[in-house]
C-alpha cells in the first residue's frame, strides 16, 4: 500500500470513531485531519479538509442546491 493510500485509509477510519465516541470526538477528528495532512505531504502539498470528509459534512453537502 502506498503512503498516500495508507494515510487516506487511516483518516477514513477515524471518522466513524468520532461518531461513536462522544467524549473523544474532537481527538478522533483531529487525528483524521492529521492523516489528511500526512496524505498531502505524501504528494507534495497539503490537502484541504475534504479528502476524507466527516459523515455530517457529506450529508450537509448533499442538501445544497446548485443553480
Amino acid at each position: 500500500m502506498s503512503e498516500l493510500s495508507h494515510c487516506l485509509e487511516m483518516a477514513l477510519m477515524c471518522r466513524p470513531c468520532a461518531l461513536e465516541d462522544e467524549e473523544g470526538k474532537e481527538q478522533w477528528l483531529a487525528e483524521a485531519e492529521r492523516w489528511n495532512q500526512l496524505a498531502g505531504a505524501a504528494i507534495g502539498h497539503p490537502f484541504e479538509e475534504g479528502i476524507a470528509n466527516r459523515s455530517s459534512d457529506i450529508a450537509e453537502s448533499n442538501n445544497v442546491r446548485v443553480e
